[in-house]
């Protein structure tokens, strides 16, 4: 389960289809940030198929890994049919842009920037994985369990490298991929052979412990920089923190690691299993600090922007103030922790009987969202933080003075949804950033709609606070961007709304409105309305673009008679156009917009 920018939440699973077929389909449903589906689609064949691992890109592509059988497509790298298969689908769900088979069990995938997919795994016993000549290790050690890590081209058509690692005297499995900012590739797992080929920072161990390993190999050439031992334990999949340095979450005993802190409280155990997070420096050559937390990692973790940690596991031993459930359920003793980089805890509850939990994601608000078996299938999201997006664009997490924005959360006011014309305070709801009021134009549970103060111009970050009758919801401090362009609508020249069935001449002008536009000068009041006269001007640099070619600004200031959150500008079509419909983006202080539709006669 995975999340872009924006809150998106993309989780994939397998069902049992009911007789003739009693076998296992895999789905994948994609949620928008409410938990609403967007799409739901099966994968898979007669034979069934159950699902392993996903991922997607910066499209929203949907990348999915798995076990079975699955109608692989003309162009794919392994035709011939394996216990392994990676599949990718367009981001609305409705495409099979390709399908493979692969000799692996693939427990991670990771997408880079190109559209080429990284995957790692573990082989098959008995069936070669495809190595490519040149590979670092080209067959394999064990005759048992060996750790693979392999790079498919965007087409998925051709694989541009394969390589095992492993030892020769005992099991070695990968169980997680992550894609560095050099774009390199580091994979973690487990290992119990002896000569496992670790090139720094090797633990001495006992001939029969399992050691958590990790690797990093070059994302072009796959070849590999660095293999480390890092101790005994059974990791989860790996995550990267902000600054590059890799985190696991772990289970093994505390007697191997007599120097973990508690930040619980207590002491950890001297015999039994036990929790650990384990920070590694980017280099594979250092732990730079193991935590001891009183339960057990069991499933999953995943590290958010600001670096903490979102683990998910079993018996948790306390929950913190305000926990969503602060007692055992009676499914078992599934828990969420959120651990802070210090080591302390932000937040830990049970799970509300959700048996099993399998995977986790961390959103860019902060708030985690987890699924897993409740006799079918559940995703839940906890710790549910302020999320603040462009009205216009929905892009996240900045704040533009003057801007527009809608502010996603849970319990931000009534029920139903109020609008008004901009008011300070409305159904309860009050908002601010830091000390300045921030109309409000639409007010419900789940989403207030208000605009930016503009006296926020010159902060590098603001304190976004929510209260609702009387009492505080959530806060978030928002760094505070100069610009953040996002386009409601476009107008034509007489006026109209531009759309299919009304479109713009060529060599024409037309009007787009939008908001996060930043300065202008005069200044716009917060909450008012722009007046007739003066004219506002943006004071940052604007520049328009259609399709490929450049068009014409002729005014980029503000929207008279409509609220100060708005800007407007007018630009020339190019004359030579003639698609019936093109893209129209905006660039102000050198910031882009989302492009939007424009329809050309």
């Amino acid at each position: 389960m995975q999340y872009p920018v924006g809150g998106t939440c993309y989780v994939s699973g397998g069902f049992g289809i009911p007789m003739p077929a009693p076998c296992a389909s895999t789905f994948v449903v994609k949620l928008n940030p409410l938990g609403v589906p967007v799409f739901a689609t099966y994968l898979g064949g007669s034979a069934g198929a159950s699902p392993t691992a996903i991922a997607f890109d910066s499209q929203g592509n949907v990348y999915v890994a798995g076990q079975g059988a699955i109608p692989v497509t003309a162009n794919a790298a392994f035709p011939s049919p394996a216990a392994g298969f990676i599949a990718k689908f367009n981001a609305a769900g409705t495409q099979l842009e390709y399908a493979t088979y692969i000799a692996a069990n693939v427990s991670g995938l990771a997408v880079d920037t190109a559209g080429n997919l990284y995957f790692a795994g573990v082989d098959i016993e008995g069936v070669p994985f495809p190595t490519i000549l040149g590979a670092y290790q080209p067959s394999p050690g064990s005759p048992t369990e060996n750790a693979i890590v392999g790079k498919l081209n965007a087409a998925g058509s051709t694989l541009l490298y394969g390589t095992y690692l492993s030892g020769t005297q005992g099991f070695s499995n990968a169980a997680g991929i992550a894609l560095d900012a050099a774009g390199n590739v580091l994979i973690s797992g487990e290992t119990n052979a002896a000569d496992f080929p670790a090139t720094e920072g090797q633990f001495i161990r006992g001939a029969s412990a399992d050691d958590i390993f990790l690797a990093k190999f070059n994302g072009a050439s796959g070849a590999l920089i660095y293999s480390s031992l890092l101790g005994p334990g059974a990791p989860s999949p790996l995550s990267l923190a902000p600054g590059g340095d890799v985190i696991f979450g772990i289970g093994a005993d505390a007697a191997d690691y007599p120097s973990a802190s508690a930040p619980f409280g207590g002491t950890a155990p001297t015999t039994g299993g036990a929790g650990y997070l384990l920070h590694v420096s980017s280099d594979g050559s250092t732990v730079l600090s193991l935590v001891y937390l009183p339960f057990t990692l069991t499933t999953a973790m995943a590290v958010d922007s600001a670096g903490n940690a979102d683990i998910l596991g079993t018996g948790l031993v306390s929950t913190t103030p305000g926990a969503f459930q602060g007692s055992e359920p009676s499914g078992g003793p599934y828990m969420v922790a959120k651990i802070a980089p210090d080591g302390q805890v932000a937040g830990a509850t049970y799970m509300n009987g959700l048996a099993g939990g399998y995977l986790i994601a961390a959103e860019p608000d902060g708030s985690v969202v987890v699924s897993g078996g409740m006799g079918t299938f559940a995703a839940i999201n906890f710790f549910p933080a302020l999320t603040i997006e462009n009205a216009a664009s929905f892009a996240a997490n900045f704040a533009v003075p003057g801007e527009l924005v809608a502010i996603q959360g849970y319990g931000l006011g009534p029920a139903a949804g109020i609008a008004s014309s901009p008011t300070v305070g409305l159904a309860g709801v009050e908002v601010y950033f830091d000390s300045f009021a921030a109309p409000i134009l639409y007010a419900q549970a789940n989403q207030v709609n208000v605009q930016v103060p503009w006296e926020i111009a010159g902060q590098s970050s603001t304190k976004l606070q929510v209260s609702y009758n009387g009492a505080p919801v959530a806060a978030v401090n928002v760094p505070v961007q100069a610009a953040l362009p996002g386009i409601f609508f476009i107008e034509n020249s007489d006026g109209s709304i531009n759309s299919p069935t009304n479109p713009a001449r060529p060599g024409d002008f037309v009007a787009l409105y939008g908001t996060g536009g930043g300065a202008m000068k005069p200044p716009g009041s917060t909450g008012g309305t722009w007046p007739l006269s003066p004219l506002s001007y943006l004071t940052q640099s604007a520049s328009g673009t259609v399709g490929s070619e450049t068009a014409q600004v002729l005014y980029a200031g503000s929207a008279p008679t409509l609220c100060t959150g708005f800007f407007q500008m007018n630009v020339l079509l190019p004359p030579d156009s003639t698609a019936a419909t093109d893209s129209l983006s905006v660039r102000i202080g050198g910031i882009s917009s989302a492009p939007v539709s424009i329809a050309i006669q």
